[in-house]
């Protein structure tokens, strides 16, 4: 379906050709209509579905066919859970309105509070943020969401796990406008939290279920390889980087000090590449991934905190180094190549280390995945048997193993000492024989004992 077929503004049309599109997505076909006609949506869909368009361009437009409540207020706010995400979010937001007289401002951590001050004082209609930093000015009174028409909480379930429940309630409580339109966008809507949100902030929303965060994107190859160990996989790496015919390729691992290390082997063997990671300040971040995305830089290697919000055209492959803990960070980082429509190339190197999670990415996904040998670069490593599972010793009446332990044998079973209180003996035998009497039986009666005479003779 074409976008002009959705009764869309020619301005924004021409951004969307601006922007190399025409044709519409399975989630903006779905979404675009709801949303135009004021809905409150919940939706989930595979990564680089065009998830920002599906709400950014029905916003747009409905911003141009309304009037604003309040002359300087706040319009629509799109909440991201990562700094990078936002980024992203932010300049798509500026490409689809560049046609429009809005202001469209960024407003996230480890930026001057100062500075993003006087951005709000020029009365942004959009404004795209991170949760803390927006309750961080909400707080400081530096900005009203009081007459907020639309919040989008955008990768919702990415936002919870980060810890951000309390944060997102309040951002909703302080825009209290009934007309208010609220879209959440998740990879999954069966997270707890995310149903609890959902109930918590939507009012009767329509559902919008695509693709599951667990279904294999088609245009993505996968190839797996076995790996033996740190250095093995380092070699594994190199010959990749070397070899493989990419246009861009992004390098996943899971510490900061590897993507500097990892960025300096590259470069050691005539790559091109850099790093990017947490611990950089934000203006190093901003501007390393503008290199990468002007291709300045043709290998990136990265944590999670590029996994999301990195939408680059030319990125044709992506390398785990390491694999995530997380499943569902298999999905977002595999899914930074193959979008809009492109096929792209998924690695991933599997050592021992790795087993763990590559059996529960193959759960999650609920498919088999094959691991291959990199020719070359075979691995001794093919893989580890499930462990039996151990089986328990049957247990006697009182409690004990029947096994018995041998003599010396620290790894026995200890026995229970019974703890119960010694009881006196004649007590015992006291009530042993009242018990007997209750029973019917006649105690035994003791034979009397010959006396004994002092002077020696026994009684006749």
């Amino acid at each position: 379906m074409r976008f002009q077929d959705f009764g869309i503004d020619p301005r924004l049309i021409s951004s969307i050709k601006h922007l190399g599109f025409e044709q519409a997505t399975e989630v903006q076909e779905a979404a675009i209509p709801l949303i135009l006609g004021g809905c409150d949506i919940m939706a989930t869909s595979q990564t680089g579905s065009g998830k920002t368009i599906a709400y950014g361009l029905p916003i747009l437009q409905r911003m141009l066919k309304q009037r604003r409540f309040e002359h300087r207020a706040v319009r629509a706010v799109i909440l991201a859970p990562t700094r990078e995400l936002a980024i992203q979010v932010h300049a798509n937001m500026k490409h689809l309105g560049m046609s429009l007289d809005y202001q469209i401002q960024l407003i996230i951590g480890r930026e001057s509070f100062q500075h993003q001050e006087k951005l709000l004082r020029k009365n942004p209609e959009v404004l795209i943020a991170t949760p803390g930093r927006l309750l961080d000015h909400i707080r400081e009174k530096s900005i009203s969401l009081e007459h907020l028409e639309f919040l989008v909480l955008d990768e919702a379930d990415r936002m919870l796990d980060m810890g951000f429940r309390d944060d997102v309630s309040a951002i909703s409580n302080s825009a209290p406008n009934v007309k208010r339109q609220t879209m959440l966008f998740s990879a999954t809507l069966e997270h707890v939290d995310v149903a609890n949100i959902c109930n918590q902030v939507l009012r009767a929303p329509e559902r919008i279920e695509i693709n599951r965060s667990n279904d294999q994107h088609e245009k993505i190859e996968q190839r797996l390889f076995f790996s033996d160990n740190l250095t093995h996989k380092e070699e594994q790496l190199v010959h990749l980087a070397k070899t493989e015919d990419y246009r861009q390729l992004l390098i996943f691992t899971a510490t900061k000090l590897d993507t500097e290390r990892l960025a300096k082997l590259l470069v050691d063997n005539g790559i091109n590449a850099t790093s990017i990671h947490g611990d950089m300040l934000q203006n190093q971040r901003k501007r390393t991934l503008e290199d990468f995305r002007r291709g300045r830089v043709e290998v990136l290697v990265a944590t999670d905190v590029a996994a999301r919000g990195l939408d680059i055209r030319t990125l044709s492959h992506v390398i785990n180094f390491d694999l995530p803990i997380n499943p569902e960070d298999f999905i977002h980082r595999t899914g930074r190549t193959g979008r809009a429509g492109a096929t792209g190339i998924a690695i991933s190197l599997v050592s021992p280390k790795d087993w763990t999670s590559f059996g529960k990415i193959q759960s999650y996904l609920k498919v088999k995945l094959p691991c291959i040998m990199l020719e070359g670069f075979e691995a001794k490593f093919k893989g580890l048997k499930p462990k039996p599972a151990k089986k328990r010793l049957p247990e006697s009446n009182k409690g004990r193993p029947t096994k018995l332990a041998r003599k010396g044998d620290k790894n026995a079973p200890k026995h229970k000492q019974n703890t119960a209180p010694k009881q006196d003996k004649k007590q015992a035998m006291r009530d042993s024989m009242a018990s007997a009497v209750d029973g019917g039986f006649a105690p035994m009666k003791r034979k009397p004992r010959a006396e004994i005479i002092d002077d020696g003779h026994e009684e006749d």
